[in-house]
C-alpha cells in the first residue's frame, strides 16, 4: 500500500497548494494526516482525496475538532483498519502552554498510547522521546511511544512536528520523521517527498 502523508504544512503558500493538488493519485491509496494543518488545507484535501481513504491526528497549532469538522477520522487514541494494516493515532505535543489545545503530559500520552492495541503503523503528530526530538519542552519527544514500541513491536511510527524528513530503526520498527507531503510504501518502507518543506 502507498500512502500519501502530509506534516506541518504551515508555511506552504497558495500557488504551491494548489499545483501541488494536481498530483497523480494512482501513486497513493490513502491519506494520512499527522497535525498542524491549517483547516483550510484540510478542506481541501478532503474535498480533491475524496475517494482515498483518509485517517489523521491533530497537531499542537490546530484546534480540537477540526478534523471532526472535516469529516475525517480522528484517530487520536483509537484503532482502525485501513486496507490491509491496522492503524493506531496519538496526537499533539508535550504540553508546554495553559489552554485548550491537542498537547498533553507525558503521563496523559502513556495512559492514551498504553491503552491501544497492537498496530501496524502509527500516526503521532510528535516523535518519541530521544529519538529525533529537541532540546526544548515544546519539542520533547513522547516516552510512551518508546514503551509501545518495545511493547506492540508496530512496523511504522509516523510524525511529524520537527519538521524534518528523517528515518530511525528503534527495536523492530521503523521511525519516520516527515514534514510536507511524503508518499510511504507500506511493504518496503520507501519514502518520496512529494511536498519538500525542508528547501522551501
Amino acid at each position: 500500500m502507498n500512502a500519501l502523508v502530509f506534516a506541518d504544512l504551515h508555511v506552504v503558500d497558495y500557488t504551491t497548494w494548489q499545483s501541488f493538488l494536481n498530483i497523480d493519485q494512482t501513486r497513493f491509496d490513502t491519506v494520512w494526516i499527522l497535525g498542524d494543518i491549517d483547516i483550510m488545507f484540510l478542506i481541501s484535501i478532503k474535498e480533491h482525496f475524496s475517494d482515498k481513504p483518509i485517517v489523521g491526528v491533530h497537531g499542537n497549532h490546530d484546534y480540537l475538532g477540526d478534523l471532526e469538522y472535516c469529516n475525517i477520522p480522528n484517530l487520536h487514541g483509537k484503532h482502525v483498519r485501513v486496507g490491509n494494516l491496522q492503524l493506531v493515532g496519538v496526537e499533539g505535543c508535550v504540553r508546554y502552554k495553559r489552554g485548550k489545545a491537542p498537547i498533553h503530559t507525558q503521563e496523559e500520552t502513556n495512559l492514551v498510547l498504553g491503552e491501544l492495541p497492537f498496530a501496524d503503523v502509527v500516526l503521532s503528530h510528535n516523535s518519541p522521546k530521544g529519538i529525533h526530538d529537541r532540546g526544548d519542552l515544546a519539542h520533547e519527544g513522547y516516552e510512551g511511544l518508546l514503551t509501545y514500541m518495545e511493547t506492540k513491536k508496530p512496523a511504522y511510527v509516523l510524525h511529524g512536528h520537527q519538521h524534518k524528513n528523517i528515518k530511525s530503526r528503534y527495536q523492530q520498527t521503523e521511525v519516520i520523521g516527515m514534514y510536507g507531503g511524503v508518499i510511504l510504501n507500506t511493504e518496503t518502507g520507501e519514502t518520496e517527498i512529494v511536498l519538500d518543506l525542508e528547501n522551501y
